[in-house]
């Protein structure tokens, strides 16, 4: 993969990014996943979207159009490797930490998607309580379940209430007759499962009533 370069026209931005820059860990993942995420040339100019004395929030354009925002500087180390992406569709948020150690690929990136997040006695559920469901267990084992134009939403609740009741941790059938007993509509169904941020097996279940033995025409 090639090497993105940031640079910007504002002083104070520039200066956030040679400090960031020296954090060589974190810059180089921040560059791996505006590379993953956006379609750059190898240098791109940065400007400024907000900032206060806490944070300073900045974005970007790609070669698409889409806007990809993160933060150069923040008094909360955790900002350091978000990213929110802004295109026609709507927006979407990455958390890269979530990724831990692990190579990011354009297999895994959508794996680091976040917006609500839930501590569950098995480990995490992260959601948008709308299009996509993923949880994160023990031995780096994650599942991820994505909904193209559900007709309903699912409360995080009611998906922490199902999980926590589970004497062990929840399987990938476990967790797909968890989404099954909300019984939505939906155009299609992708599932995805994961070990160690490596996808270990996918399948996507198209236009249908997500409940056995219905179907829709």
């Amino acid at each position: 993969m090639k090497k993105l370069k940031l640079y910007s026209n504002t002083k104070l931005i520039s200066d956030k990014l040679i400090e960031l820059e020296n954090n060589q860990k974190t810059y180089n993942r921040l560059l791996e996943g505006l590379m993953l995420l956006g379609e750059f040339e190898e240098k791109t100019e940065i400007e400024s979207y907000e900032q206060d004395e806490d944070k300073m929030l900045v974005y970007c354009s790609d070669a698409n159009g889409d806007i990809l925002m993160f933060y150069p500087y923040s008094n909360d180390k955790k900002d350091y490797l978000k990213i929110k992406k802004v295109t026609n569709e709507g927006e979407k948020q990455y958390d890269l930490a979530l990724a831990k150690k692990f190579e990011l690929t354009p297999e895994n990136i959508e794996l680091t998607q976040t917006q609500k997040e839930y501590a569950f006695k098995f480990g995490r559920l992260i959601t948008d309580e709308k299009t996509f469901y993923t949880i994160f267990l023990g031995s780096d084992v994650a599942y991820k379940i994505e909904i193209e134009e559900p007709s309903k939403t699912i409360k995080g609740q009611d998906i922490l209430d199902a999980l926590n009741s589970l004497e062990t941790a929840p399987s990938l059938m476990d967790f797909i007759e968890t989404i099954n007993k909300q019984k939505i509509n939906f155009k299609s169904v992708k599932t995805d499962a994961y070990k160690e941020f490596k996808n270990v097996g996918s399948f996507t279940i198209g236009t249908k009533k997500l409940e056995k033995g219905t179907q829709k025409n």
